[in-house]
């Protein structure tokens, strides 16, 4: 005997009703499918529950009798076991729930090490909870809160933003913060963030508000503007600016880096997050360490020392102009290495031509 599943709490409450008024047998009918709330007939004896089994039996369908009690009994059952598929469910949709976020926390760059707290707060019963944590770039570090929701309709939690808030040179002074909204695409990193809040440029693939590309930009934290919601707004260069990051990195032929094909596409690819990408350069014919900044507004690659001074132009040009100068002093002195060797064995032949003449 099976009930229908959404039929199982009503037909309970019907059979504990008609038991408590006496009627405690049950005729149904009995052709092995599932038994709806219509099929049931109640009766407070078993002749008159044989007497309407005996009616209604045919060829096709065939009626038998049970008891309410036999009939609750099968319920609670069935009741039981749909509660604890439900809960293997919930189980299975907390913890897919559980993997997403973990998933985005790290794609976010804050790394494993908050998966801990993470199911801690999910298991509780708060519509909202922070995760707070902290990320160090050299003497720098990011102070970063995590923002999650937990919806009212299916108790998934979901990360909606996370505030970064920069802090230099080792001091715990705090510097600009900003907001950062976390969605399935076109999300900024932490180290993009960090980037940003430094005053860098940084390259993304930006897509509308349903998740459709939209355009490619090189975006940039506007310091003297902010929104209602007290975030810095952001300066788009989009591909009309015609910023070619190729091109401009190509420029700075002084690069050691641009003679291996591998090594400029991951140095394209640093620039492209924003980061400040340390380079060898030749200066003077020595080579020296460089830091690299994409500056679209300018449409140049900005190259500094470690000291964050620009490395002059003029410096470069007249670099440029030295190695140029030492390679033809280089190819002159060859020219004038050859021609001696050529003389040389000129001379040579014609002494061994009048030694010959001499002998014979």
């Amino acid at each position: 005997m099976e009930f229908y599943e959404e039929e199982v709490g009503q037909i309970r409450t019907l059979v504990g009703d008609h038991r408590a008024n006496g009627n405690v047998y049950i005729a149904f009918c009995d052709n092995g499918e599932k038994i709806s709330i219509d099929d049931l007939a109640f009766f407070q004896d078993s002749f008159g529950a044989n007497e309407y089994c005996y009616e209604n039996t045919t060829d096709v369908d065939r009626y038998a009798i049970t008891t309410a009690s036999k009939v609750i009994e099968q319920l609670d059952h069935q009741i039981s076991q749909r509660d604890q598929i439900d809960n293997l469910k919930n189980e299975d949709m907390k913890q897919e729930n559980f993997d997403y976020l973990k998933d985005q926390i790290k794609k976010a760059g804050f790394g494993e090490g908050l998966e801990n707290e993470l199911k801690e707060k999910m298991e509780g019963n708060e519509p909202e909870f922070q995760l707070k944590t902290q990320k160090e770039f050299g003497v720098d570090k990011i102070d970063a809160t995590l923002n999650f929701r937990r919806s009212t309709t299916d108790d998934n939690c979901y990360f909606n933003t996370y505030e970064a808030q920069l802090k230099q040179g080792g001091s715990e002074k705090l510097g600009p913060k900003q907001t950062f909204y976390v969605r399935r695409d076109n999300n900024f990193s932490v180290d993009e963030a960090y980037n940003l809040l430094n005053n860098r440029f940084v390259n993304k693939d930006l897509v509308n508000s349903v998740g459709e590309p939209n355009n490619n930009s090189w975006v940039k934290l506007n310091f003297k503007e902010t929104d209602a919601n007290g975030n810095y707004k952001m300066h788009h260069f989009t591909e009309k600016w015609k910023f070619d990051l190729g091109k401009a990195l190509e420029s700075n032929t002084f690069l050691k880096e641009l003679a291996n094909s591998s090594e400029k596409d991951a140095i394209m690819a640093s620039l492209k997050k924003g980061n400040r990408q340390e380079v060898k350069i030749i200066v003077d014919g020595k080579e020296k360490t460089a830091y690299l900044e994409a500056n679209p507004y300018r449409r140049v690659i900005s190259v500094t020392d470690e000291n964050r001074k620009t490395i002059s132009q003029a410096k470069k040009a007249e670099n440029k102009q030295s190695q140029g100068q030492e390679e033809s002093e280089n190819k002159k002195q060859g020219q004038k290495q050859g021609n001696e060797d050529d003389n040389a064995q000129k001379n040579g032949q014609k002494q061994s031509k009048r030694h010959k003449q001499g002998i014979s």
